[in-house]
């Protein structure tokens, strides 16, 4: 006996033969894009925070972007990882066939050994569609404990920019710093001073102006001069004139007024507002300067360190 097909029969026999074959060719499913898919609101987290994976990490890996996932880690992005349901970014790459960001990853400290909520690993997933050179790294990786992450080199320490202020300049700067803070430094105030042996008392007003400072790099040295005046002297005014050899300096201080000056223990002094003497000793002799603000007094002492120590090197 003869069988005919009708149309609609052979149609119906050529779409299931078609199906069939479709079918054996493709790759078998999985259930890593179905628990992504399950947990769309954990493939969504923009910028990925530690242990959620972000949609760019996972853009990343599904794409095969090395230079993406190796910006991503840089920027601190967790190399494991995972939505909810325990998919990494490891697990994606393996089932795209994406060995160089597989590798990428592995070296940047993926744990292959990780599983899914579902108690799959990367290998499974690469294994599952075929992918056997991936398979075989991700197997190898998970006999074993992860790699540990290089170190990330220590950020380059930029020196601070030289400030004589912060003792760190060169000789000439430091100098023409000191010659700088020296010229046009008034300080003006009221001194009290107390007798405590017969009780009386004396205010005075005082005021010093140094001017025609002079740092010569070369020779070491500073040279110039202060006006002195107080209203109980007469004559009014007195000059004096200073010279710091920096090759002799034996030591640098920024003290209160009183015990740069006072030197009769009968006497108590105090200064109104407060008052701080820069002093420059040598063997037998000093030097002393007036501030009326402690931090200047005290940026000039330490640049005057600075110059010092650079003279003796430069012996």
């Amino acid at each position: 006996m003869i069988h005919e097909f009708r149309p609609l029969q052979i149609a119906i026999v050529f779409s299931l033969s078609i199906g069939v074959a479709s079918a054996q060719l493709a790759k078998p499913p999985i259930a890593l894009h179905a628990a992504l898919v399950a947990s769309p609101a954990a493939a969504q987290q923009e910028g990925g925070t530690a242990g959620t994976l972000s949609v760019e990490m996972l853009t990343a890996a599904r794409n095969g972007d090395v230079a993406a996932v190796k910006q991503l880690l840089a920027k601190g992005e967790d190399v494991n990882a995972a939505n909810p349901d325990g998919v990494t970014a490891l697990m994606i790459a393996g089932a795209e066939d994406h060995l160089n960001v597989v590798l990428v990853l592995l070296e940047a400290g993926a744990d292959a050994r990780l599983k899914t909520a579902s108690g799959k690993t990367a290998a499974v997933f690469a294994t599952g569609r075929g992918y056997a050179e991936v398979a075989a790294v991700l197997n190898d990786a998970a006999s074993k404990p992860p790699v540990a992450p290089a170190a990330k080199p220590a950020p380059a320490q930029t020196p601070p920019p030289a400030d004589p202020a912060n003792g760190n300049a060169s000789l000439e700067a430091t100098m023409q710093f000191i010659q700088e803070q020296l010229n046009g430094n008034t300080t003006s105030f009221t001194l009290y001073i107390h007798n405590n042996i017969s009780g009386a008392d004396q205010r005075i007003e005082i005021r010093f102006q140094y001017a025609d400072f002079v740092a010569d790099p070369v020779a070491c040295r500073i040279t110039g001069l202060s006006n002195f005046s107080a209203s109980h002297q007469v004559p009014s005014q007195l000059q004096r004139r200073h010279q710091v050899n920096l090759r002799e300096v034996q030591s640098i201080s920024v003290i209160p007024w009183a015990e740069a000056v006072v030197k009769d223990n009968s006497l108590t002094e105090r200064t109104d507002p407060p008052v701080f003497v820069l002093v420059v000793r040598f063997s037998n002799n000093e030097e002393k300067f007036t501030f009326p603000d402690k931090s200047k007094a005290d940026a000039v002492a330490k640049a005057t360190n600075r110059a010092v120590d650079l003279c003796r090197g430069r012996n």
